[in-house]
């Protein structure tokens, strides 16, 4: 639902999928990019989704 709201095109109709399983958001960046602002949203989104490890 949110990929629908935020990807909105008059041309394109979404339709909901009440039958499928749950999915995974994963987040990815480069290994040589070292910042705080990437440390401080990676620890945000930690605190807020358990993860399954």
């Amino acid at each position: 639902m949110s990929t629908a709201t935020f990807y909105t095109r008059p041309d394109v109709t979404g339709i909901p999928v009440e039958d499928i399983g749950p999915n995974r958001v994963c987040l990815a960046w480069l290994a040589t990019r070292r910042s705080p602002l990437i440390d401080a949203f990676l620890g945000a989104a930690e605190s807020l989704v358990p993860t399954s490890r």
